[in-house]
């Protein structure tokens, strides 16, 4: 963001300014367990973790500020987020977690107090990404989900690519990139 890179390991968010061909480190915050993600929209991050999704304002860029998040029961936990609407999936039945695996719309119009407006069942998550009015949701082998968010309080699948086993997408300009 800017001239700042922001990166999380396991517990950690890492704050460097780049300047020239330097990194410089200007600071590091504990802000959990078992962190998987990070995602930016605008002036916050969004970062997954294997018991709920953290929202931080990075508008001071060297000074993040917990805004808020939603916690739930352990599992492996990616995020994207577009808009007002942030996307998780959590899956279970692994070393993540819990047995259960499903997709979450959440609103995060009020950083402070995001709410989950939709539950999704899936079989075993472990990516999304998102581009325009689709987004892509990596189901290990029951595929690739492609839904149509243009009403994203009421997504609607509109294709299962299911001769695949998908782990990851990532949305590119004009292609999707999927880790198969």
């Amino acid at each position: 963001v800017d001239n700042f890179l922001y990166a999380v390991d396991v517990s950690t968010l890492y704050t460097f300014e780049l300047t020239g061909t330097d990194a410089i480190e200007k600071g590091k915050e504990q802000i959990g367990w078992n962190i998987e993600t990070i995602f930016n929209q605008d002036d916050y991050l969004y970062i997954g973790s294997a018991n709920g999704m953290l929202i931080y304002d990075i508008s001071a860029r060297t000074s993040p500020i917990y805004q808020g998040g939603i916690m739930h029961w352990e599992g492996c936990d990616p995020v994207v987020v577009q808009g007002d609407y942030a996307y998780l999936t959590l899956r279970g039945g692994n070393a993540c977690g819990q047995d259960l695996s499903f997709l979450q719309v959440i609103n995060v119009s009020d950083k402070t107090n995001p709410i989950i407006i939709d539950t999704y069942d899936m079989q075993e998550p472990y990516g999304l990404g998102i581009k325009g009015d689709q987004l892509f949701v990596s189901d290990g082998s029951k595929g690739l989900k492609v839904y149509d968010n243009s009403d994203p309080e009421t997504l609607e699948e509109i294709q299962i690519i299911d001769d695949i086993r998908v782990f990851d997408v990532i949305a590119l300009q004009d292609r999707l990139l999927a880790i198969a």
